[in-house]
């Protein structure tokens, strides 16, 4: 487990490293985007076989989408009361506070 931890880490330095170096051209940086959404949407596919496949996770699903609606909402619920104490608290009239 752990060298797989040190190999993301590892993948992720050598591109953020790679990046800053600029040794790619505009056109790959162009395609980065299709690249992440085509990866995006094959990690979620394969996500979704590998839950589909799990009868455990089947057989509970009532109890895990009544769990994930009230996370949701708590989580939306909180988003929006601490974007509007920050925004109270620290913004007027447009203004940064000093």
């Amino acid at each position: 487990m752990q060298v797989k931890l040190f190999l993301y880490i590892g993948l992720l330095t050598l591109g953020i490293i790679l990046s800053k170096m600029n040794i790619f051209g505009e056109r790959v940086y162009g395609s980065i985007g299709k690249l992440q959404t085509f990866c995006l949407i094959l990690l979620l596919t394969s996500m979704g076989i590998n839950l589909g496949m799990n009868d455990q996770i089947i057989k509970s699903l009532a109890t895990i989408g009544v769990r994930g609606v009230i996370f949701g909402i708590t989580t939306v619920v909180f988003s929006i009361g601490f974007v509007y104490l920050v925004v109270r608290i620290f913004f007027r009239k447009g203004k940064v506070n000093d």
